[in-house]
């Protein structure tokens, strides 16, 4: 009776003690990544902004600090002159982005538009949302679902750079995507 106990009761028990959901499995434990020879599964958020910064030399892709997103910066010199996607640098920048969302189709994207304070506010919101939409629509034409893309304007009031300057200036002119896994 005892060894029939036994041979219950320690399977059920080593499955509650362990982390894995199956029983008698070769699943690897967090335990397990503490071995050099076996690395931790990287998330999407991960492995797209490695793909990204491989692929794109022409925008500023950043992953956050807590690795939880990644941020695309493309500045206004290659991305609008005078409101107007100047297309061969854009249409690189879209493409590449476009092929590594719909391959990674669990991340989501906020377009956001910037602008500096040169112009007035009614001007610079009206321009950072337009900034905002056109990055949007730029990914939908790709094939990228609309569902997927939020957008936000910022008009001036997210500055990366000094407004003094005109090398500034033209920094805070910018769209950025961040990508984010819900």
């Amino acid at each position: 009776m005892f060894k029939k106990i036994l041979f219950i009761c320690f399977p059920v028990c080593l499955l509650i003690l362990s982390s894995c959901t199956e029983p008698f499995c070769d699943c690897i434990t967090d335990t397990d990544y503490s071995n050099s020879t076996i690395s931790k599964p990287r998330s999407a958020i991960q492995l797209i902004y490695t793909e990204l910064k491989n692929n794109l030399t022409n925008a500023t892709i950043k992953l956050s600090d807590d690795g939880k997103s990644v941020r695309i910066l493309i500045p206004e010199v290659l991305f609008f002159k005078t409101n107007v996607a100047s297309v061969p640098v854009v249409d690189t920048i879209i493409d590449v982005l476009s092929v590594s969302l719909k391959k990674y189709d669990q991340i989501q994207v906020v377009s956001s538009g910037h602008t500096d304070t040169k112009g007035t506010d009614a001007h610079n919101e009206q321009l950072s949302k337009a900034r905002a939409e056109t990055g949007k629509m730029l990914l939908v034409n790709k094939g990228v679902a609309e569902s997927r893309i939020e957008t936000k304007w910022y008009a001036d009031t997210d500055p990366i750079a000094t407004n003094e300057t005109e090398v500034g200036r033209a920094q805070n002119r910018r769209t950025e995507y961040i990508l984010y896994q819900k």
